[in-house]
């Protein structure tokens, strides 16, 4: 089990609830916000391990956050999710900071790897 902090930050409330029961049964401690200016205020407050950030919301794009995630959580992993994959914005997100980069509908079984790969790094202090 972990206790690596989880903040989700998507836009689809039905992806965040389910995002939010499968960290839970994986040990995460999850918390959520439904965009990108709300996920930065959160990072600030909680320090999250890991950022799952989707791409395509509202007013502020996923990829714009970035920057702002790891301004405001230097130490976190993020995982972007998105509906809208191509290798082009998988190099675009990748050379802003992203740690990995996975297509939607998700594959829980990738999401776990992702995840186990970024609380590896955590724990050697990469």
């Amino acid at each position: 089990m972990s206790d690596l902090r989880v903040l989700i930050l998507d836009d689809e409330a039905q992806l965040r609830s389910t995002l939010v029961e499968f960290l839970a049964g994986e040990g995460y401690e999850p918390s959520c916000a439904p965009d990108p200016r709300a996920g930065v205020e959160l990072a600030t407050i909680c320090g999250p391990d890991i950022i799952l950030l989707d791409v395509d919301m509202p007013r502020v794009s996923g990829l714009d956050a970035i920057p702002a995630l790891l301004l405001a959580a230097p130490n976190a992993r993020i995982i972007v999710i998105t509906g809208k994959a191509s290798a082009e914005l998988a190099e675009k997100t990748l050379r802003r900071g992203a740690f990995d980069f996975l297509p939607k509908p998700l594959d829980y079984e990738a999401l776990g790897r992702s995840l186990a790969a970024a609380r590896t790094l955590k724990a050697a202090g990469a």
